[in-house]
């Protein structure tokens, strides 16, 4: 059990509701202030909408995958999101094929699925099984690596 018990004013949610401008993302301040001083508990980054209908914002100089203006299924670009605010530098890629699965310890998995693998998390894409990269704790594992973890 929690020491915190049922204390709700505890939790906060810094970006929720949205306290930036409508062209910039909010990112969660985690490292605190220099020195003690205070400051927000949260930052505004410039970055790019997913398109002019879309309310997701990913940060300036990130690469992402949208699909493709010929609008056919399993056909994206990448863009970077530019200095402007605009998706840039866009580049077709090949199509993929949609119905290809992944087997994973004996098992189907369609396309687009997401699942645990040990503490990762796994998606099958297009046949590919792409999964994170973090190190598991083990019951071997010392009170740095859980305070690391957690």
């Amino acid at each position: 059990p929690s020491t915190l018990g049922n204390i709700v004013e505890e939790v906060t949610h810094p970006c929720n509701p949205n306290p930036c401008p409508a062209n910039e993302l909010c990112e969660v301040n985690r490292k605190g202030c220099p020195s003690g001083d205070p400051c927000l508990p949260y930052s505004c980054v410039q970055g790019c909408k997913l398109g002019e209908a879309s309310d997701f914002i990913v940060r300036q100089g990130t690469l992402i995958q949208v699909p493709s203006s010929a609008g056919e299924v399993g056909c994206y670009k990448i863009c970077s999101c530019g200095h402007s605010g605009l998706l840039e530098n866009c580049m077709e890629m090949h199509c993929i094929d949609l119905q290809k699965s992944c087997i994973v310890g004996g098992k189907r998995k369609s396309h687009g699925t997401s699942f645990n693998i040990d503490c990762n998390v796994c998606s099958c894409f297009a046949g590919n099984l792409v999964c994170s990269t973090r190190l598991c704790l083990s019951e071997h594992s010392s009170e740095d690596d859980r305070r690391t973890f957690t």
